[in-house]
C-alpha cells in the first residue's frame, strides 16, 4: 500500500498507538493507557505514586504530586512480527515510536518541573531550618544569660546575708545551764576565762542557743522540772548546773566587739570552760559555710602538688602557682583546676 494512501485517521498521535497485529495482517489499535487513568493503571501493579511526598512537607508539595500523578505513561502491549511486512506497517511502525517518543519526552519534562519545585521547597525548608538555629542559638543566649544572672543573684544573696550576719559569733559546745539566761552566761565566760572586767565588756545585742524548735509538750515538762528543781538549785552551792551543751549564737552591736572577743578567744582557746573545750567562729551563711567546708578538703590536695593557697574570710580562696595568682570563690572551680591542670601544680614540671 503507497503512503499516500495511509489515512490519517489511521493515526493518532495523542489519542491512541497503532500496532501491528498477529492474525491476518491486521493493525490492533490501543487507546493510550487503555482508558485508564495513569495512577490507577499504577495501582493496579501495586505500586503507590511516582513520587512518595512526606507529610510533614509544608506548601507546594500536595500540588507537584498531582502533577507527577498525572504524567501520561503508557501501556505498550509487546510487539510481534506480523506475517506479511509492508510500507504501511513500516509507517504506522515508526509513527507509534514518535509517539512513544514524544510521551516519554513530556514525562520527562514534567519530571524536571518537578524536580524544580522540590528544589525550590528544599530552598524554602532550608531557610526555615536555618530560621530555627538561629531562634534556638537566641533561647540559648537567653538561657545562659539568665543562669549567669541566677549565679550573681545567689551571690549577691550570700554576701548580702554575710553582711548581716557580720557582728555574729558562733560558739560551738557551749554550756547550757538552768535558771541562767546565754546571754549572762556568755558574760560570765567572758569574765572567767577572758579575764574581762565590766568596763571591758563589749556591747551584746543578743544570745540564744541555735536548735531545733520544740514542741509545747517538750516545753511544758522543761518548765514543771524547772519548777521541781528549783529548791534544790538554792540550796547547793552556787556552782553552775550544766544540763547540756550546745551552739550559741552571739550578736554584738558592732563589729569591732565581736573582733576583740575573737582575738581574746584565740589567746585562750586552749582553756576549758566549765570542764569543755569550745570553739568559736564568725557567722556566716549555710552556702558559706558548705562552700568553706569544701574549700578546707581541697586545700592538702592543692598544697600537695607546690602550690601557695589560702583561704579568706569568709569564703575567698586564693591560689598562687608558678607566679601565677588564681582566685576561686566557688569549690567546683578549684577542683576542676585541680583535675585539668594538676600537671602544672607538681614541683619541678613545667
Amino acid at each position: 500500500m503507497p503512503l499516500e494512501e495511509v489515512s490519517s485517521s489511521e493515526v493518532r498521535f495523542s489519542e491512541e498507538i497503532v500496532v501491528p497485529a498477529t492474525e491476518g495482517g491486521a493493525m490492533a489499535s490501543t487507546p493510550l493507557g487503555g482508558g485508564q487513568s495513569p495512577e490507577s493503571l499504577r495501582m493496579d501493579r501495586g505500586g503507590g505514586s511516582i513520587l512518595e511526598i512526606p507529610p510533614e512537607i509544608s506548601r507546594g508539595m500536595d500540588e507537584i504530586n498531582i502533577v507527577i500523578q498525572s504524567a501520561p505513561f503508557p501501556v505498550l502491549k509487546p510487539l510481534e512480527r506480523p506475517q506479511n511486512i509492508t510500507l504501511e506497517s513500516l509507517w504506522l511502525a515508526i509513527s507509534t515510536l514518535q509517539t512513544s517518543l514524544m510521551t516519554i519526552s513530556e514525562g520527562f519534562k514534567i519530571t524536571q518541573d518537578s524536580i524544580f519545585n522540590v528544589k525550590k521547597i528544599m530552598v524554602g525548608q532550608t531557610e526555615r531550618i536555618t530560621y530555627i538555629e538561629g531562634k534556638i542559638k537566641k533561647v540559648e543566649e537567653v538561657q545562659n544569660s539568665i543562669i549567669k544572672g541566677e549565679v550573681i543573684m545567689n551571690r549577691r544573696m550570700e554576701t548580702f546575708e554575710n553582711e548581716l550576719r557580720n557582728t555574729n559569733i558562733r560558739i560551738i559546745n557551749f554550756p547550757k545551764c538552768k535558771l541562767i539566761s546565754a546571754k549572762e552566761q556568755f558574760k560570765s565566760y567572758l569574765k572567767d576565762i577572758m579575764k574581762m572586767s565590766n568596763e571591758d565588756m563589749p556591747v551584746i545585742n543578743k544570745a540564744y542557743f541555735v536548735s531545733v524548735l520544740k514542741t509545747n509538750t517538750e516545753n511544758q515538762m522543761e518548765t514543771e522540772e524547772v519548777r521541781l528543781n528549783i529548791t534544790e538549785f538554792l540550796e547547793t552551792s552556787q556552782q553552775y548546773q550544766v544540763e547540756g551543751r550546745g551552739t550559741l549564737l552571739v550578736k554584738f552591736m558592732s563589729s569591732m566587739d565581736r573582733d576583740i572577743v575573737m582575738k581574746k578567744f584565740l589567746q585562750h582557746r586552749t582553756e576549758l570552760y566549765l570542764d569543755q573545750k569550745m570553739w568559736m567562729y564568725p557567722d556566716v551563711s549555710k552556702e558559706t559555710q558548705r562552700k568553706r567546708k569544701k574549700f578546707l578538703s581541697l586545700l592538702p590536695q592543692a598544697r600537695s602538688h607546690g602550690a601557695q593557697i589560702i583561704l579568706r574570710f569568709p569564703c575567698k580562696c586564693v591560689m598562687r602557682v608558678e607566679g601565677q595568682r588564681y582566685v576561686f570563690y566557688d569549690p567546683d572551680q578549684l577542683g576542676n583546676f585541680i583535675q585539668t591542670h594538676h600537671w602544672t601544680l607538681d614541683t619541678g614540671q613545667n
